[in-house]
This record gives C-alpha cells, sequence and structure tokens, in this order.
C-alpha cells in the first residue's frame, strides 16, 4: 500500500483501532528514509487516544514510531484546523510540521500550543484553548519582541473562528524580512459567559455589549527550527504583461509550502491600479492551483497591488507549470473615494463608478447601515468586495474603517453589508476597493522555469 492509499484507509478507521499500527514501526523506517529531515515530525503520546501503554512508551523512546504515529487519527485534527487552506493540508500530510506542546494555565484558563506550520514568511499556530467553568473564550494574538511587551514590527495576522471547537488555528505573516529565529507569542484571552447547555457555544448578536468576566494574557517563546525557515525557492520570471491598456511587470514567484506568490511592479504610466489578478498554475497534467485562502499583504504604498497568491506548488511531485491569467480587477486612479454619499439614498448603476452595481444608505438608530449589490461575474472565480471597509465623516477628514460587515458570494448576486454605530452626519465618503473588471478573451500563458522542489 502506497502512503496516499494508506492515509486514506487511516482517515476511514475508528479512531479506537490499535491493530492498525501492526507494522508501523517498519513503514515508519521506509517513509523515513525518503523522506527529508525538515519533513520530521514528532506527534506527543499523550494527544494518541486510544493507544496501548506499551506503544505510548515506544513513542516516546523510538523516533520512527514517533512519525508512523503521525498517520493515526490525531491527523484528522490536524487537517480539521487547516481546513480552509489547501496549502497547509498538504503541508500536515507531508509531515512537515514541527511539534511545540507548550501549554500554560492561568484563573481555570489553558492555552496549549501545539503545532507549528512554518516557513521563512509566515507562521501558522494551531492551538487549543480551554475554560475550565465553561466560558467563552476569544483570543487575540500580538507578536512581540524578547521583552514580551513591545510589538514586533512588519507583521500581518489573521485568526479567528469559535475557539471552544478544538484545535484552532492563527497565522502571522512577516513582511520586512524573514520570520524571527524565536517567535515571541501574547496572547490576550477575553472570557465571556456562554449561552445555556442546549445552545451553541458562541456570544449573542452585539458581541461587544457582553459582559467581559476577565482578560489574561499568556506569553509564549517559540523555537522555529532553521530547517523551515529557510525553505522555498523563488523563479526568476522578468516579463511585463499588457492587460486592458494597462501594463504591470512580473519580476519573481515565491514558492513556499504555504503558498504560492507572484511579484508584480507597477508602470507609473497606468491610469488605473491593478487590485486583483485572476490566474491559475497549470502542471503537465492539467491540475490547477487556483485562489489562496489566506490575507495577502498589499506590498506597495499606493492601491497597487504588488502581491497576487494561489495554493502552493512546493509539494506536488510535479515540477514544471505554466501560469494563465484569465482576468483582472482595477481601481480608476480618479475614483478612489465616493465622496458625499447621502445616508436614506440608493444609488444604482449610471451613477457608481462600479458597473451594475446598487449602494443603499439607510439610517438605523443614530447609526447607518449599508448594502452593496453587484452580479457575479461569470468565470472569476475570487470576485470581491466593492468597498474597501474604509469611511471618511467629509473629504479630507481622518480616515476610519467600518465596526462591523460582511461579504456574501451568493449563486448570481454579490451582497456586501456594513454596520456604523454613532454616526450622526447626512452624508459619507465610501472608499472603494475596484472599480472595474476585465475578463481576457485569450488568457495569457507563460510557461515557468523548471521548479526544484522540497
Amino acid at each position: 500500500m502506497n502512503r496516499t492509499d494508506e492515509f486514506s484507509a487511516l482517515m476511514t478507521e475508528p479512531v479506537d483501532m490499535p491493530p492498525r499500527l501492526e507494522g508501523a514501526v517498519q513503514r515508519a523506517k521506509q517513509r523515513h528514509s525518503r523522506r527529508l529531515a525538515a519533513k520530521v515530525c514528532a506527534i506527543p503520546a499523550a494527544s494518541l487516544a486510544g493507544l496501548a501503554a506499551a506503544f505510548v512508551l515506544v513513542v516516546n523512546l523510538s523516533l520512527p514510531a514517533a512519525l508512523a504515529a503521525g498517520t493515526v487519527p490525531v491527523l484528522k485534527d490536524l487537517l480539521s484546523a487547516v481546513a480552509f487552506s489547501d496549502s497547509l493540508q498538504m503541508a500536515v500530510k507531508n509531515d512537515y510540521i514541527q511539534y511545540s506542546g507548550q501549554n500554560q494555565t492561568q484563573n481555570g484558563i489553558t492555552v496549549a500550543i501545539q503545532y507549528l506550520i512554518v516557513d521563512k514568511r509566515q507562521v501558522n499556530v494551531l492551538y487549543t484553548i480551554e475554560s475550565a467553568e465553561g466560558h467563552y473564550l476569544q483570543l487575540m494574538p500580538t507578536a512581540v519582541k524578547e521583552d514580551g511587551v513591545t510589538p514586533a514590527d512588519g507583521y500581518i495576522g489573521s485568526w479567528g473562528g469559535d475557539p471552544s471547537a478544538g484545535l484552532h488555528s492563527l497565522t502571522l505573516e512577516f513582511l520586512d524580512g524573514p520570520v524571527p529565529s524565536v517567535l515571541h507569542l501574547s496572547c490576550e484571552v477575553s472570557a465571556y459567559e456562554s449561552n445555556s447547555a442546549q445552545a451553541p457555544v458562541e456570544l449573542p448578536p452585539g458581541q461587544e455589549e457582553e459582559p467581559l468576566l476577565g482578560e489574561e494574557t499568556f506569553l509564549f517563546h517559540l523555537p522555529l527550527k532553521e530547517e523551515y525557515t529557510a525553505t522555498g525557492e523563488t523563479l526568476s520570471i522578468g516579463q511585463w504583461l499588457e492587460l486592458d491598456g494597462q501594463r504591470v511587470y512580473l519580476d519573481t514567484i515565491d514558492v513556499l509550502p504555504t503558498y504560492t506568490q507572484l511579484n508584480l511592479v507597477d508602470d507609473e504610466n497606468n491610469t488605473a491600479w491593478l487590485r486583483d489578478l485572476h490566474f491559475y498554475l497549470e502542471d503537465g497534467g492539467g491540475v490547477r492551483y487556483e485562489l489562496y485562502s489566506g490575507a495577502t499583504p498589499t506590498g506597495s504604498e499606493t492601491p497597487f497591488r504588488a502581491f497576487h497568491r494561489v495554493e502552493s506548488i512546493y509539494f506536488s511531485p510535479e515540477k514544471q507549470y505554466r501560469l494563465v491569467i484569465t482576468g483582472a480587477d482595477w481601481m480608476n486612479k480618479d475614483s478612489q473615494w465616493l465622496n458625499g454619499m447621502e445616508i436614506g439614498r440608493t444609488y444604482v448603476s449610471g451613477e457608481l463608478p462600479c458597473s451594475q452595481t446598487s449602494l443603499s444608505l439607510t439610517r438605523q438608530g443614530d447609526g447607518i447601515e449599508i448594502f452593496v449589490h453587484s452580479p457575479r461575474i461569470e468565470g472569476c472565480s475570487n470576485n470581491h468586495s466593492h468597498l474597501s471597509w474604509a469611511y471618511r465623516s467629509g473629504e479630507g477628514s481622518e480616515t476610519r474603517y467600518f465596526q462591523s460587515g460582511g461579504f456574501s458570494p451568493g449563486d448570481e448576486v454579490l451582497t456586501e453589508h456594513y454596520m456604523l454605530s454613532h454616526y450622526p452626519g447626512e452624508t459619507i465618503d465610501l472608499g472603494v476597493d475596484y472599480t472595474h473588471h476585465t475578463a481576457l478573451s485569450t488568457p495569457i500563458t507563460i510557461d515557468l522555469p523548471a521548479f526544484g522542489g522540497q
């Protein structure tokens, strides 16, 4: 049975099937002999429910047995925690994961950093959080310097979800340089009363008004192994692309375990800023690597977006790919703001820079509610919001951001929804994310240099 077949079979087995471990040490030795040292994953014995005590002892003492343990059902929890990302799922399946096991408890709240998925740009932290009193918990992470207080420079973070659901994930992306050798992670945990036992453990609407029971801060110092932080490859391209009368320069492509990134340079003579590039990578067998699910930094001080990502090809056995560009989203340089939008009005196509879009602003108490409706663009996999979440009370005033909102990509219509409380003004300026989409009748294709691989 090859590794893929073995993985599929194990995922359909009950969790209490120790006989599946027969021959596990030998299989692990065989896999390990074919695997780079950087891909070692030591799963803790305590997390392997249902195993006999003798095997627990073997896992503690034997690296091959620990490698074998990586394929038993604990892997289901890992895959569930990174279900939002094909790239991270492939990293887990390829044992590209660093065990941490650090945990702390304060006033009945326990935070445990279980695993790390790391490369030279990104750190994904897989953690659990529990309350002995059954309280609803929210965790807000901050990368800090060695003193444990001063915020680190040059990174963005993303996290969310219901922390009570088991193993969870947060992502830190380092923009100004490689990831640090040690990640100093401060986790501020807020505790709220949970709902009744019959209801889901989640906060009701108006979460910001829920009484705060207490806050605790947990500081972790997480060493990041060099064999992970040095991974990745950069492909040099050096080619101008002509798109809808605009020009952008495709400089390089970064291939990392967590994503594949196109690095672009703007032409200052363009009349519009590139906001999104619609593309995919395709290997010789026709397999496509498409939309990246995580946050992407802009890489520019202007609205031009220099970085564009798809899921990672790092773990693919194929080494030859072609880039296929099918379209792009643009912002006209004179349409960055919708100025003087009147509360109580609905604007329709022809009154807005975004074609076939309606925008309504209504008064809700002392605040406002905004809806934007637009048709889904055929063949455009990453339809996104027309507004940028930014607003001003008037031209030249301070830029602020909406307190809450959402984006719902329906089958035919895309809906944006924004809420703002305590806004007494009769007009508002709204930031624009993009003004128009270009669909290429003939896609642009570029054969990429061979990727060396892991």
